[in-house]
């Protein structure tokens, strides 16, 4: 065997069999540790003012994967001139206007309220959801806050089998996540 296929054959099994690996993920704005097992990311931007980048790791049972997702929205407020109250009542309501998004996709949705949180020591919101009404129970987390003139979203999908140490690993990397000043 080649060096050259080799090579491919060890990259093709460690995609295929979901690897586990740490990695750190950066992008001028933010730093994440991407927990062991999450592949990517993939990049998409459907227009200029969104950019959405997605982790995702198996789930044993040959279910859907958990994903692990970063959004960040232009915001056309003005941040800076907001005070730390305003800037939580803003999170909040960016939160539910992304959280209605994942709802319209499911029928027996259910949410915790809405919890003020920090992240990196800014003001963020936090909601946990669930659903069991497609192919099997589902559960999330999502968080939101303000960063500069832009609004970043994390969220944790995961299939109701998911491991709760993975689920819980991918929760933790965001609560833990640094943002550049």
């Amino acid at each position: 065997m080649t060096m050259a296929k080799w090579l491919a054959a060890l990259l093709l099994s460690c995609f295929a069999g979901g690897a586990a690996y740490a990695a750190t993920y950066a992008n001028g704005l933010l730093v994440l540790d991407v927990p062991p097992g999450f592949g990517g990311p993939e990049r998409r931007s459907p227009n200029p003012k969104e950019t959405f980048v997605t982790f995702v790791a198996p789930v044993p049972g040959g279910t859907d994967g958990m994903q692990l997702q970063i959004a960040i929205y232009q915001a056309s407020v003005q941040p800076e001139d907001m005070t730390e109250q305003a800037r939580q009542t803003a999170a909040s309501h960016f939160l539910m206007q992304r959280l209605g998004e994942i709802e319209k996709q499911h029928k027996l949705f259910i949410r915790s309220p809405v919890s003020s949180f920090r992240l990196d020591g800014r003001p963020a919101a936090r909601v946990r959801w669930s659903d069991s009404s497609q192919g099997g129970p589902v559960q999330g987390t999502m968080y939101c806050l303000l960063l500069g003139r832009r609004i970043i979203s994390f969220h944790v999908q995961a299939p109701g089998n998911a491991p709760k140490e993975m689920v819980a690993e991918a929760v933790r990397a965001i609560e833990l996540v640094r943002f550049a000043d």
